[in-house]
Order: C-alpha cells, then sequence, then structure tokens
C-alpha cells in the first residue's frame, strides 16, 4: 500500500522523502516495482474484462446475481461476492426497472367533491374542523 502509494506521487514529491516519512527502504520499494503482478490480480484482471463484456452484450441489464450465473455456466468457479466486488471497481452497476409512480388516479366519471374549508384551517373550537387524506 505504501508502495503504490509512492508510485503514484511520485510526480508530486520526490521519492526519495516518501520513503523517508513512510518508513520504506529503497532496495524494498525498487524490489516492488520490478515484481510481477500475483496470480489474483491477474486473474481479476482477466475476470473484469470477461465481467464487462457479458455486462455490455447484455445491455447493462445484469447484476452480480446474473453475472455469477452467467459465469458459472461458462465454466468459471467465482463468488457472487467477488464478481460483486470487480463489478464494483469497474463501475458497474445494473440499470433497474423504470417505475412510472402514479399518485393520484382520478376517475373522470366521479365528480370533484367541494371544497368547503377553502383553506381556512384555523378552528374556534374543537371539533369543528376534520381534515384527512382520501385515497380511492
Amino acid at each position: 500500500m505504501k508502495y503504490q502509494f509512492i508510485e503514484q506521487q511520485k510526480q508530486e514529491f520526490p521519492i526519495i522523502v516518501m520513503r523517508q516519512v513512510l518508513g520504506v527502504s529503497e532496495s524494498g520499494f525498487y524490489a516492488w516495482r520490478k515484481r510481477p503482478d500475483c496470480r489474483r490480480k491477474r486473474e481479476d484482471a482477466h475476470l473484469r474484462t470477461q465481467i464487462r463484456q457479458i455486462f455490455t452484450t447484455h445491455q447493462g441489464r445484469y447484476g452480480s446475481p446474473r453475472l455469477h450465473a452467467e459465469l458459472k455456466d461458462q465454466g468459471k468457479r467465482i463468488s457472487r461476492k467477488r464478481v460483486a466486488r470487480l463489478m464494483r471497481e469497474a463501475g458497474l452497476g445494473a440499470k433497474g426497472k423504470r417505475r412510472r409512480v402514479i399518485t393520484t388516479r382520478r376517475d373522470v366519471s366521479h365528480p370533484v367533491a367541494p371544497n368547503l374549508s377553502q383553506r381556512n384551517f384555523t378552528a374556534t373550537e374543537p371539533n369543528t374542523k376534520w381534515a384527512t387524506d382520501v385515497r380511492p
């Protein structure tokens, strides 16, 4: 983690200063730079491309459960949580169904009730004015 930070910030700050501040040896940092990625990172990169391909094939409608099932059908042994993590890291998210919210359903055959209160809700004595929300 420290090595990666140094690598990312080397344009901003001198490497020598960052190594001293973070307590990292020079040989350790340069050995880390030469070291190849671990097997897990290589597999993640390969899986990320497969996930992106399946995701675009299905127009962004597949979430991690469906993508996991698709990969499982292709013979890959991978957990759903790993698929979800890789999708999250790649910035992929399934499109949800667009639902149109209907708050009022007006039946034109029914007459509109008269507005008896005229928006005057101040009562002179208790139990003279009552208000409620009427739902069909």
